[in-house]
């Protein structure tokens, strides 16, 4: 497989854009004569003070209606050029992205974003790479940014931007870290043994106003299909999150090992999705990748194991909590199986974890719960753990509930992993330089699981998506008595 380094990833493709564009550089010391647009400070105030709740989705920026049109921007004509810009100013904010629902490029034209000093340069997009939601471009930091459109000259004309949104980032988005410090980075010495399966892992903006945690999976071909796994509660294609197409995927998000300082984010790696599988009571999604881009350095399909068989006492989750760069989280205690409620009308069939180092945040929903086999059996759906209470719990949906959830193929796992029905339900990871291509996974009488859980609800989300207060209560109860039990009788462990 040819890689592209991390900087040609900026040129690398979803349909419609050119492979072989030349990066934008931007005319900087002309801005101060770009027309501005502000946004209203008044619409942005009530996402303030939304508390961040592992559980529901983990909110970044909150959208802002405006209009877009020729007229609020400044064209120049240069050789056989037309340029069009304008910038986007809302006070305060620590990034800015856009959603063009339905823009009308005229014939040869593209578009690009930008922030005032040119740090992260966004495009080129043109009428192709429109989804069917329309164009959604990933945030620049700070609290202004430039859209510029280039075209032939004299088709200027013709340039329509109709109904926008922009995305007012409120948090996530600066250089300082945002995640507590008890967390490990994931390139710390203790990570060491599980750096090749966090090259499955990726942030994810969903709908320019949502940040999830979520992977890669290999699948029983082991044919490199781009499937991704991540919460069902994180909001994908759900009024309260964005559409498939709006998904971005962040795979290269780490920094140096307790530095403490978030780096800046890279651009993404890819953009853009469709809903292969869901279901509310096992808290999944998954999603196939549609940009075909090139892997990044150090990709990796996740291997899982959907049997349900007890876990080992020794595993990981590898996450981006509050939206910080890539960490991890260790547990040396047994997960065991603990329905819990995460704000839907539905209980999830979990594995409840206490870590041992590291924690897990808002933002870390939808991460992977590893074995000792390094697969994954579970998906982050909620808790209670932080740095603030280390021994609180958290819950994983498992894999197991999932495999079957539902009979139809749009809500289960097996039909997408196993599509050739064999019933494997054990994959180990996939490096995908490995030369020559494995086999597709054999069935042998410890892997085959063909029928495994089934949804018995289809209840609604809460707004809320909150824990009710006693089911708070008895959960946390709980989880201080095994771990007191575990304490006294480190021998017995409570299957």
């Amino acid at each position: 497989m040819t890689r592209l380094p991390a900087a040609a990833l900026l040129l690398a493709c979803a349909p419609g854009i050119a492979h072989a564009a030349a990066p934008l550089q931007p005319d900087l010391a002309t801005l101060q004569a770009v027309p501005r647009v502000e946004l209203p400070e008044a619409a942005v105030q009530k996402a303030l003070a939304e508390p961040a709740i592992k559980g529901r989705p983990y909110r970044f920026a909150v959208p802002v209606d405006l209009e877009l049109a020729p007229r609020q921007g400044l064209w120049l004509e240069r050789g056989g050029t037309a340029s069009w810009r304008v910038r986007i100013q809302s006070r305060g904010a620590r990034s800015l992205s856009l959603h063009l629902a339905q823009p009308d490029l005229p014939a040869g034209a593209t578009l690009w974003t930008y922030d005032p000093h040119g740090q992260l340069v966004h495009g080129p997009y043109d009428a192709g790479r429109l989804g069917a939601s329309g164009l959604w471009t990933p945030p620049v930091s700070g609290d202004e940014l430039v859209v510029e459109v280039r075209a032939p000259a004299g088709r200027g004309g013709t340039l329509k931007l109709g109904t926008a949104r922009a995305f007012h980032g409120f948090r996530g988005w600066h250089r300082e870290a945002t995640a507590d410090n008890c967390n490990v980075d994931i390139t710390c010495p203790q990570s060491l043994p599980w750096t090749v399966d966090a090259g499955s892992v990726a942030r994810v903006h969903i709908g320019g106003t949502i940040l999830c945690t979520g992977q890669l999976l290999n699948n029983v071909r082991q044919d490199q299909r781009r499937l991704f796994l991540t919460a069902d509660h994180c909001g994908v294609d759900h009024e309260q999150g964005g559409p498939a197409d709006s998904v971005l995927f962040y795979f290269d998000y780490t920094g140096a090992c307790g530095n403490n300082v978030g780096d800046p984010l890279p651009p993404p790696t890819f953009q853009g999705s469709a809903v292969l599988a869901r279901d509310i009571q096992t808290d999944f999604v998954l999603l196939q990748i549609t940009d075909p881009a090139p892997l990044p350095e150090g990709a990796y399909f996740a291997g899982w194991d959907a049997t349900g068989g007890e876990s080992t006492a020794v595993g990981v989750s590898i996450h981006h909590p509050s939206g910080d760069e890539k960490k991890i989280a260790f547990h040396d205690m047994a997960p065991t199986r603990s329905p819990v409620n995460i704000g839907t009308e539905c209980i999830i069939p979990a594995w409840q974890v206490i870590w041992s180092e590291g924690t897990t945040e808002p933002g870390s929903s939808g991460a992977g719960l590893w074995n000792n086999s390094h697969r994954v059996i579970g998906i982050l759906s909620g808790g209670f753990a932080s740095c603030r209470t280390p021994i609180q719990p958290d819950y994983f949906a498992r894999l197991d509930g999932a495999w079957t959830a539902q009979s139809a193929a749009t809500g289960q796992l097996k039909a997408h992993l196993d599509p050739d029905n064999t019933c494997v339900a054990t994959v180990p990871g996939l490096d995908p330089d490995t030369d020559p291509p494995p086999a597709p996974v054999t069935p042998t009488a410890q892997n085959v699981v063909c029928a495994g859980g089934r949804s018995t609800c289809t209840g609604r989300r809460r707004d809320s998506g909150a824990l009710d207060a006693l089911a708070l209560a008895l959960l946390a109860l709980a989880a201080r008595r095994r771990l007191q039990h575990h304490q006294q009788h480190p021998r017995d462990r409570d299957r």
